[in-house]
C-alpha cells in the first residue's frame, strides 16, 4: 500500500535532482571562457520503483552521469592534424629566417651574394681589358673583399640559425617531458575518482589540453586504457604508463657532436637514441630543419666558396712568381689574400695569356669536373715554358678535339715548335666560355675547366698514340667541391689514411701504414659535415655508355675502400688528408674504331641508394654561376612548399576544431533555457511538497481527532 511519505521521497528525490541539474548548468555557464572545457549535461534518469500492490510505483529521479559532451573521433583527428601543423610551422619560420639570409629567395634581384658573384665577374672582365690597370686590379681586390665577407657573414648566419634550432630541440624536450608528467599525473588522479565511480570531467579537460599540446610537439599515439587512463606512446615505445614516465633526454650524435639527437631514458636506466621515431610535430620540423634545411644550404654555400677558392686560386697561381688569391678553404674561412696588396700582386696576364680573361669565365664551368694532370709533373721538369718537342720530338704535329656536349667540337693544332704555354693559349683561344685552361707552373699541373662533360681526343699526325695526353698525365678528374672535413680520433688514424700508391695532389711523403688499412670511417666518431646512411650503391657511367656499372658500399668500409668503389670500372680514387678531398681519376680511352687510348671521356657518379655522393662532396654537372642559383632555387621552392603545407594543416585543424567547438562549446541561450527548467522543476516539486505537508498536517490532525473520540467513548 503506497503511504505519503513515499510521495514525500519521491519530491525530495526530484528537488535533488533539479539542484544538481541547475548547479551543472551554473558549472557550464561559469566556464564560457575556458578553451579546455567541455560542456556538461546532467543525465536525469528514473530511480527504481517500488511494487506495491502488484504497482509499480515510481521513486522519483536521480542524476544517473554528469556527461562530457565532445566527439572523441575528432579529438583523434586534431591530434594527428596538430601533429602536422607543428612540424610545418616550425618549417615555416626556418624558411622565414632563411629568406632573411638569402633575400634573393623573396625578391631576385635583391643585393646579396649573387650580386655580389656578378660584381665579381664583372671586375675580373673589366681588368681583362686592360690587365696592367691598377685601379681595375684594385676594383677586382675590392668587390672579391666584399664577397669573401659576405659569403662568411651568410655562412655564420646560418651556423647561428642551426644553433638556434639545435637549443630548441633542448627546450622542446623539457616541454615535452613536463607535459608527460602532466598526463602521469592527471592518469594517477582519474583513476582514483573512476574507481569511487565518477566521472572526472574536469581532469579529462586539462587532459585534452595536455595531449593537445603534447601532439603538436610530437608524433605521439594516444590509448585510451578502460580504467579511464591515457597511455602515450611513440612509434611504439612507451612514454607514458598510467602514472609512471620514460622522459625523453638529449644525447649527443656520435657522428655529428656539434647537435643533440633525442634519446629515451628507459626503466631500466638505459637511454636509446631513438631520433629516427621522431617523425611529425615540432621537434621533427627543428631536426628536419637545423638537419636538412639550413645544412644543405650551409653545405652548398661551403661548395661554392670552396670550389671558387680552388679555381681560382688555379689561375692565380699558374706562375711561379704569383701567389694565391683566395686563402681559406671554405665559406667559413674564405678571404682575400693579404698578400695581393690591394690588388697590385693580381697576376693578370702571364706567358699563357689574359688570366682575367680565363678567371671572369669561370662562372661558367663545372664546380667539381675538370680534366687535369692525374700527377705532380714537377719531376719531369715540365713547366708552361716545355716546348712540346721535349714530350712529343721534334717535326711532330697533331691536333685535340674538345667537346663539352653543347655546341660543335672545337679544334686545336699544334707542333713541336710550341711551349706548354702556346698550347693553352691555342685552346683558350677557341672559346673561353666553353673552356678555360691553364699550366700551374706553382703546383705543377696542367688544368682544364669546361661549361660541360669534356671530352678531349688526341691525333697525332706523326706517331699515332696518346703521347701528349700521356706525358701531361691527363686525367678526366672528379674532385669533392669542398673539404669532407674528416677527422678521425683514434691513435695513428691520419697514417692510416696514407697510402703509398695514392696520386697528386699528395705532397707529403706517404707515411707507412702501422697495419692494414681496417679502420673504417663512415661508422666511427667524426665531424663530417653530412650524417652518412649506413648503405647504399653509386651508379657510375660514361659519357660514351661504353662503361657502366654500380658500385656497392656500407659504412663499415676502410677509407681507401670507399675511394676505390669505382676501381673495377677504371676510376682510380683517393683520399687527400691535406686538403680533406676525395679525387676520382679516369684516364685516356678506347672509343669506337680507335686501335689506341687516345680519348679522354667525362664519368658521372650518382647516388642510385644511399647519399655517399653528398657526404664526399661530389656536385655533379652543377656551375659556379648555376650553383647559388641552384640554392637559391631550392630554398625559394621549399619555402613555398612549407607555406602551403602550413595552410593546408592550419585550415585542417581550424575546421576540426570549429566542429568539436560547435559540439562542445557552452551555449549561452541553451544553458539559461535549461537552468529555467531545471527551475521550474525544482519550483514544481518545491509546491508539491508543500501540498505533501498539508496532506500530512491533515492526517496527523484527523489522527488526534481520533484519538479524543476513542476516549471520550472510553469515558
Amino acid at each position: 500500500m503506497s503511504s505519503i511519505s513515499l510521495a514525500i521521497d519521491t519530491a525530495l528525490q526530484g528537488l535533488i535532482t533539479n539542484q544538481t541539474a541547475a548547479d551543472t548548468t551554473a558549472q557550464n555557464i561559469a566556464n564560457m571562457n575556458n578553451t579546455n572545457y567541455s560542456r556538461q549535461v546532467a543525465d536525469i534518469a528514473a530511480t527504481t520503483p517500488l511494487d506495491v500492490d502488484n504497482l509499480q510505483m515510481g521513486t522519483g529521479s536521480y542524476i544517473s552521469d554528469i556527461e562530457r559532451i565532445r566527439d572523441v573521433y575528432l579529438d583523434r583527428q586534431i591530434w594527428t592534424e596538430l601533429q602536422n601543423q607543428g612540424m610545418w610551422s616550425v618549417i615555416n619560420s626556418t624558411m622565414q629566417s632563411l629568406e632573411v639570409i638569402f633575400p634573393e629567395i623573396t625578391n631576385s634581384s635583391a643585393s646579396g651574394i649573387n650580386s655580389q658573384l656578378t660584381a665579381f665577374w664583372n671586375a675580373w672582365s673589366t681588368l681583362a681589358a686592360n690587365p696592367g690597370s691598377a685601379a681595375d686590379k684594385n676594383a677586382v681586390y675590392s668587390t672579391a673583399l666584399s664577397l669573401s665577407q659576405l659569403i662568411q657573414q651568410t655562412y655564420t648566419s646560418l651556423v647561428g640559425l642551426q644553433y638556434n634550432l639545435n637549443q630548441q630541440v633542448s627546450d622542446t624536450i623539457d616541454t615535452i617531458n613536463s607535459d608527460l608528467n602532466q598526463i602521469a599525473s592527471l592518469n594517477k588522479q582519474i583513476i582514483t575518482i573512476k574507481n569511487l565511480g565518477q566521472q572526472p570531467n574536469d581532469l579529462l579537460d586539462q587532459m585534452d589540453g595536455v595531449i593537445n599540446n603534447l601532439s603538436s610537439l610530437l608524433n605521439v599515439n594516444i590509448i585510451n586504457m578502460p580504467d579511464g587512463s591515457f597511455n602515450v606512446y611513440l612509434q611504439g615505445n612507451n612514454l607514458v604508463n598510467d602514472g609512471s614516465v620514460n622522459q625523453l633526454t638529449t644525447v649527443t650524435d656520435q657522428k655529428n657532436p656539434r647537435f643533440y639527437d633525442v634519446g629515451l631514458e628507459q626503466y631500466t636506466n638505459a637511454t636509446t637514441d631513438i631520433t629516427q621515431d621522431i617523425q611529425n610535430g615540432q621537434l621533427a620540423g627543428m631536426l628536419q630543419s637545423r638537419d636538412s634545411e639550413v645544412e644543405n644550404a650551409r653545405l652548398q654555400l661551403d661548395n661554392l666558396a670552396s670550389s671558387l677558392i680552388y679555381a681560382v686560386n688555379e689561375f692565380q697561381t699558374s706562375s711561379a712568381t704569383s701567389v694565391p688569391f683566395f686563402t681559406g678553404t671554405g665559406a667559413d674561412s674564405i678571404a682575400v689574400n693579404p698578400a695581393l696588396q690591394n690588388g697590385t700582386n693580381i697576376l693578370a696576364s702571364s706567358n699563357q695569356g689574359n688570366v682575367a680573361t680565363l678567371i671572369a669565365n669561370i662562372q661558367d664551368k663545372f664546380l667539381n669536373s675538370f680534366v687535369m694532370s692525374g700527377s705532380n709533373l714537377a719531376p719531369s721538369g715540365i713547366t708552361s715554358a716545355t716546348p712540346l718537342s721535349t714530350l712529343l720530338g721534334n717535326n711532330d704535329t697533331g691536333y685535340l678535339t674538345l667537346s663539352d656536349g653543347t655546341g660543335n667540337s672545337l679544334t686545336v693544332n699544334y707542333n713541336s715548335t710550341m711551349t706548354i704555354g702556346t698550347l693553352v693559349q691555342a685552346i683558350n683561344a677557341q672559346d673561353p666560355t666553353r673552356f678555360t685552361a691553364i699550366y700551374n707552373d706553382t703546383n705543377h699541373e696542367f688544368f682544364l675547366a669546361s661549361d660541360g662533360p669534356i671530352t678531349m681526343a688526341e691525333f697525332d699526325n706523326n706517331s699515332p698514340g696518346n703521347a701528349l695526353l700521356n706525358d701531361l698525365n691527363l686525367v678526366e678528374t672528379q674532385i669533392s667541391a669542398a673539404p669532407v672535413n674528416f677527422t678521425e680520433t683514434t691513435n695513428s688514424a691520419l697514417q692510416m689514411l696514407y697510402s703509398t700508391n695514392m696520386p697528386y695532389p699528395f705532397s707529403k711523403t706517404p707515411t707507412p701504414p702501422p697495419a692494414p688499412l681496417a679502420a673504417t670511417w663512415l661508422n666511427q666518431a667524426f665531424n663530417l659535415d653530412t650524417a652518412i646512411t649506413d648503405s647504399g650503391s653509386i651508379n657510375f657511367t660514361t659519357n660514351y655508355g661504353t662503361i657502366t656499372g654500380t658500385g656497392i658500399w656500407n659504412d663499415n668500409e676502410t677509407l681507401n675502400q670507399t675511394a676505390n668503389l669505382l676501381n673495377f670500372y677504371g676510376v682510380k680514387g683517393s683520399f687527400n688528408v691535406n686538403d680533406q678531398k676525395f679525387h676520382f681519376n679516369m684516364g685516356p680511352q678506347t672509343v669506337g674504331a680507335s686501335v689506341v687510348a687516345n680519348t679522354l671521356i667525362p664519368f658521372t657518379m650518382e647516388d642510385k641508394t644511399g647519399n655517399l655522393t653528398q657526404v664526399m662532396r661530389l656536385t655533379g654537372d652543377l656551375t659556379f654561376g648555376g650553383a647559388y642559383n641552384s640554392l637559391v632555387g631550392g630554398l625559394s621552392a621549399d619555402a613555398a612548399n612549407a607555406t602551403s603545407n602550413l595552410n593546408e594543416y592550419n585550415t585542417a585543424v581550424t575546421q576540426l576544431q570549429t566542429e568539436q567547438n560547435n559540439i562542445k562549446a557552452v551555449n549561452e541561450a541553451q544553458e539559461e533555457q535549461l537552468a529555467q527548467q531545471y527551475q521550474q522543476a525544482y519550483d514544481a516539486s518545491t509546491k508539491v511538497l508543500e501540498i505533501l505537508d498539508e496532506m500530512m498536517d491533515t492526517l496527523i490532525s484527523m489522527g488526534q481527532t481520533t484519538t479524543t473520540i476513542t476516549t471520550d467513548m472510553s469515558s
